[in-house]
């Protein structure tokens, strides 16, 4: 760089929100229980209330805020310090109503739990690694029937993207829409 001859401007962005899909985002934290628990650093929580900062600086600010927990309540106080000081005019109308921080002290159980939604449960269930889904004993795709693996379905696709969050019941109720649709396309044609 020095030699280059280049004017280099240095700018800083850290990845403290990493998203992940349209309404989806991961708040790089490792071993924050740990830390704030058994080292008593606070590093993690000022970083999460900043980056729900940055959340709400972008999407609005929220109406009510809820916690449950000391650690939650840390990051609640020091989000409303950061408000605070960025000055209450900079948010835009809120998206959201309400943000609930939960922290692992009041809830443990929760990351153990089965996920019941339509892309979670496909999961559990089956074995699918990048993106390449092992199909099931006794079912094979009649058009290739030496086919056992497929590429799954990813968010370029608009109905595995609408269903990737949906629970269980709602999929159902999705196809049976989507059904409909497809009769009325065929009737009318």
């Amino acid at each position: 760089i020095d030699r280059s001859g280049l004017d280099i401007t240095t700018l800083e962005l850290p990845l403290e929100i990493i998203p992940l899909e349209e309404n989806m985002f991961l708040v790089p934290s490792p071993r924050c229980f740990s830390r704030c628990f058994i080292q008593n650093d606070i590093n993690d929580i000022y970083t999460i209330a900043r980056s729900l900062l940055k959340l709400q600086l972008f999407t609005g600010g929220v109406e009510r805020t809820f916690y449950a927990g000391e650690m939650s309540q840390r990051v609640f106080t020091l989000l409303e310090q950061m408000k605070n000081q960025c000055g209450y005019s900079n948010f835009k109308d809120p998206q959201f109503d309400d943000i609930f921080i939960i922290d692992r002290t009041v809830d443990l159980v929760t990351p153990l739990a089965s996920q019941f939604y339509y892309g979670g449960l496909l999961d559990d269930l089956f074995d699918y690694e990048y993106g390449y889904f092992k199909l099931p004993f006794g079912i094979e795709i009649q058009d290739q029937p030496d086919t056992t693996e497929v590429l799954f379905s990813d968010l370029n696709d608009d109905n595995f993207k609408v269903l990737r969050g949906m629970s269980v019941a709602d999929t159902s109720q999705h196809f049976t829409d989507q059904l409909a649709l497809i009769q009325k396309v065929l009737s009318d044609l």
